[in-house]
This record gives C-alpha cells, sequence and structure tokens, in this order.
C-alpha cells in the first residue's frame, strides 16, 4: 500500500480574509482488473465563508479513472461529505450539512 498524503491551503487575498486548509491521503488500489482511487480529507476552516473556525469537515471519496486516449483521463467519484460542525456559510445562506456527490470529470495534459 502506498500512500500518497497532501496538504492544499486556500487564502483568499481579495474577496474574503479568510483561510481553508485540507490536509488529505489518497491511496490507488485494484478491484479485478478495475484501478481506483480511494481518498479521505479532513478540512480546517479559519472565516473562510463562515464567523468562525475550526474543523468543518471529513469528505471520503472513490474514483474511477479512465484513460480514453494519450493525455485525457475521465473519472468517475462519488463522495460523501460528513460535517463536523454546523457552520453558516454565509455567502449562501445556509448551513454545511453531510452530502453525497458524485459526478465526472476528465483531466487533460497538454
Amino acid at each position: 500500500v502506498r500512500l500518497k498524503p497532501s496538504i492544499f491551503l486556500y487564502r483568499d487575498l481579495d474577496y474574503l480574509t479568510g483561510t481553508y486548509i485540507e490536509a488529505s491521503v489518497a491511496n490507488n488500489f485494484k478491484l479485478g482488473k478495475i484501478n481506483l482511487e480511494e481518498k479521505l480529507i479532513l478540512a480546517y476552516n479559519h472565516n473562510y465563508f463562515i464567523d468562525n473556525s475550526g474543523f468543518s469537515h471529513i469528505n471520503a471519496s472513490l474514483s474511477l479513472p479512465l484513460k480514453i486516449c494519450n493525455g485525457a483521463v475521465l473519472s468517475g467519484k462519488v463522495s460523501y461529505l460528513k460535517a463536523l460542525n454546523h457552520y453558516h456559510i454565509k455567502d449562501l445562506g445556509k448551513d454545511l450539512n453531510d452530502k453525497l456527490v458524485y459526478g465526472l470529470g476528465i483531466n487533460l495534459e497538454l
């Protein structure tokens, strides 16, 4: 098992004065002949679209990447977001709640 850890830091310098951090770990594995990627994210939010700070959510996802040609990968993905605190998101006028999200994406290497 080869885990791929990463950290992303987002800092808005124009619209808001807030910071958002994601720490994640990903793993690729095979299920029969199918390649899959699992990823777990822990997010910390400091006044970024919310009025306070703290761990905001955990996101667990499973992706199915399919190479469609040289330099292009189509991925199906399903993610479950578990809210750790019920923050009110200022610009949306909504609370952050648990969500199941799915979709398709394409990655192009130019």
